[in-house]
């Protein structure tokens, strides 16, 4: 009984610091936790760069990575334009329409037609122009190229195994291409599922036991 009665007292006392708390003491929550928001987007943001990361696929040097580097930037460009859209009506709306007394009451509206048409083709236009240039990198991709060179990749635990059948020369975790020329890699696995990738090169495929 004794701690439902101290839930019953601590409801009521939320309830009324929620109905009677001041405007000014909720916006200072509000600034706060905004200011929390933004030291941590800018956090993770800072700790994202590097300046030299063999990793990086951003600096795309095979044909594949460089078409792949290509739709990236498209969707990116589009994402960002909506995520400054969105989140600037949002600041907008919430400064422009903020309650400025106690006693104060927002108009009260029920739809618009040509707004609720517009935020309804607007993710249709995006989806088609993210769509066409990548339905139109998938069919170039798949395109069969005349290969200068083999390499056969097999994955181990927990390294992997590069054999070159044209030349005879099997490396350990070291991979070595010829500059400029088309190379096909044949993926295998002697024991696991191994993801390969080359960030610079293309993207990643799973090398499958039995395949």
């Amino acid at each position: 009984m004794r701690n439902f009665a101290q839930s019953i007292l601590l409801a009521r006392a939320a309830t009324g610091w929620a109905k009677g708390g001041t405007l000014s003491s909720r916006r200072s929550a509000a600034t706060s936790f905004l200011s929390l928001v933004l030291v941590g987007v800018f956090a993770l943001f800072i700790t994202s760069c590097s300046g030299k990361d063999p990793q990086d696929t951003l600096s795309a040097v095979g044909e594949v990575a460089k078409k792949q580097q290509e739709l990236f930037w498209i969707i990116f460009s589009w994402a960002a334009l909506v995520f400054v859209l969105v989140q600037g009506l949002l600041l907008f709306i919430l400064f422009r329409f903020r309650r400025r007394s106690e006693n104060e009451m927002p108009a009260q509206t029920h739809g618009n037609t040509k707004l609720e048409i517009a935020w309804t083709l607007a993710p249709v236009l995006i989806l088609i122009s993210v769509a066409i240039p990548t339905v139109a990198s998938v069919f170039d991709l798949a395109k069969e190229h005349d290969v200068s060179m083999r390499v056969k990749v097999v994955g181990h635990q927990w390294w992997w195994e590069f054999q070159y059948p044209g030349l005879g020369v099997v490396t350990a975790n070291e991979l070595h291409l010829p500059v400029g020329e088309v190379v096909t890699f044949d993926l295998e696995s002697a024991d696991v599922i191994h993801s390969f990738w080359v960030p610079k090169l293309a993207g990643k495929q799973d090398a499958i036991p039995g395949r």
